[in-house]
């Protein structure tokens, strides 16, 4: 018993106890957040790469007085190549818009590839020299994330960087409310990979 209080001293063992749940507490919320910083890095790094992949189908857009000039590389869904320009193919730009608005309906790429794969769709048939093994083959989800980005498609896009001859394949209003859903995913994807870190 303590002289000056009269009360008996708090025990070694629970100080101990008290101490360690305390420093517990304390490595478990340093964790979370280490958890989303690393996951907000992750996130950082992807946008600045798919800002880098999206530089090169720019450059390959030049403008010479009016005329759109594809200058390089494969075809997209969605556009023909006449000499060196794009104009749009009316039959592949309808399925352009339906890839948007089920990617709208089914919220997942996934589910959309699997739709896609199983109504038999297929990549686009490409003409030499950009032919290759990925022409007519059903889509993965990394090309479906390719198309549901490409700015190509946005009607009223760029003139003289990223506009084609005819103008582009989907309205305003859809590329926005699917980029908005694509990051939304991408949010959700980064909480998900915080909290089970």
């Amino acid at each position: 018993m303590s002289a000056c209080t009269g009360r008996k001293p708090m025990s070694g063992k629970f100080i101990d106890s008290a101490g360690s749940g305390s420093a517990w507490l304390l490595a478990s919320l340093m964790a979370i957040w280490l958890a989303v910083l690393i996951a907000t890095q992750f996130s950082s790094v992807a946008q600045f790469e798919r800002e880098v992949m999206s530089r090169p189908l720019r450059e390959r857009l030049v403008a010479p007085g009016a005329m759109q000039v594809w200058t390089a590389g494969r075809v997209p869904l969605g556009y023909d190549l006449r000499g060196r320009t794009l104009v749009v193919n009316q039959a592949e730009a309808g399925m352009v818009r339906e890839i948007f608005g089920r990617y709208l309906a089914l919220r997942c790429v996934r589910k959309l590839r699997a739709e896609l794969a199983a109504k038999g769709v297929t990549s686009k048939w490409q003409t030499p020299p950009a032919d290759s093994a990925a022409s007519g083959v059903p889509y993965s989800r990394r090309k479906l994330y390719l198309i549901l980005q490409n700015y190509l498609y946005l009607d009223g896009a760029a003139t003289g960087e990223a506009a084609a001859a005819q103008g582009g394949i989907v309205s305003r209003a859809l590329w926005d409310a699917v980029q908005a859903r694509l990051q939304a995913n991408r949010e959700a994807r980064r909480l998900r990979l915080a909290a089970s870190a």
